[in-house]
């Protein structure tokens, strides 16, 4: 039996969103660890997560921070290489919180803020989508600053 040993370093990244958008799930599934959990089970805390990336093809550390202490004090992680903004497509609250989870990483990292994306979840949940592609590109963006 052969064991794959990888000794790049590996990638870093932050997972931030509010309670529920499924920072867990996209964890789990970018790791290929687990199977999906349909019940809904909080973050109690900081999480930190060491797995090989088999869509990215690469050793990854993942560090989850629990939505539901979003306004509380984050302890970010020192070595960042790229920062996840998660929402769910069936809040509109959860995506314009992304311009507060967005403050807290441009107040802590300033200049030396990491490459970031947003992603949106639940696309899949038919009628009760309300922040569709259309409102996503027809809407004031999500800014920065």
């Amino acid at each position: 039996m052969s064991t794959i040993t990888d000794t790049r370093e590996p990638k870093h990244v932050l997972v931030l969103g509010d309670a529920g958008v499924g920072k867990t799930e996209y964890i789990k599934k970018e790791l290929n660890n687990g199977k999906f959990e349909p019940r809904y089970i909080p973050t109690g805390k900081f999480t930190r997560t060491s797995g090989y990336n088999t869509f990215k093809g690469g050793p990854a550390v993942y560090y989850e921070w629990p939505g539901q202490v979003k306004y509380g004090d984050i302890t970010f992680p020192e070595k960042v290489d790229e920062i996840v903004f998660m929402y769910d497509c069936t809040s509109k609250l959860s995506y314009w919180n992304v311009k507060d989870w967005q403050k807290k990483v441009k107040e802590h990292y300033g200049e030396d803020e990491p490459e970031s994306k947003v992603l949106g979840t639940k696309f899949d949940m038919g009628n009760r989508i309300e922040v569709s592609t259309r409102h996503m590109f027809w809407s004031k963006p999500i800014s920065k600053n």
